[in-house]
């Protein structure tokens, strides 16, 4: 079993994992990935309460039509599976660079939550995988509304709601 360590930055959202990093060109947008093979499962230890964003493609080989058959991706936490995830022979624009004869599948995502206390994340990739997948984890933000105070007292604010039609004069022909 592969044991991968990462830390959410504080003021980021990247979550970083020590594995093989690949820069993947999207549509003209570099972003980075992580491999991911068959064997050993990744395992990783992370504390809650977060909510982690993955995205995941294949890593397709142009020569290699087996390359092409589905991939299933299963994520435990505390070993109970949680999600369960397969990728079929969806091509995407996406290209790994420094990798002429590959190229990255269609993006998948999926999200859970993590609760609070620390807990370990299995990620266990099928053999059809034969060149193996790439990853990216993100830390989900906090969706709670900002709260904003207004120094405008109550009775203004409510007539500055107020919806006043606006006087349109009549044409002249």
């Amino acid at each position: 079993i592969f044991i991968a360590t990462f830390s959410v930055s504080l003021l980021g959202e990247e979550i970083t994992l020590k594995l093989n990093q690949k820069e993947v060109d999207i549509n003209g947008k570099t972003e980075k990935f992580y491999s991911l093979f068959p064997d050993p499962p990744t395992d990783i230890k992370i504390a809650g309460p977060v909510k982690l964003k993955f995205t995941v493609r294949k890593i397709i080989d142009k020569k290699n039509p087996l390359t092409k058959l589905p991939v299933t991706i299963t994520l435990s936490l505390d070993t109970k599976k949680v999600k369960e995830i397969t990728l079929n022979d969806r091509e995407g624009t996406a290209v790994i660079k420094d990798a002429t004869m590959f190229n990255a599948g269609a993006e998948s995502t999926f999200s859970f939550d993590i609760p609070q206390d620390e807990h370990q994340i299995q990620i266990v990739v099928t053999r059809s995988a034969i060149k193996g997948v790439l990853i990216r984890l993100e830390k989900v933000p906090d969706e709670k509304p900002a709260i904003v105070q207004s120094s405008v007292p109550a009775k203004q604010a409510e007539k500055e709601k107020e919806f006043v039609p606006p006087i349109i004069p009549p044409l002249v022909p």
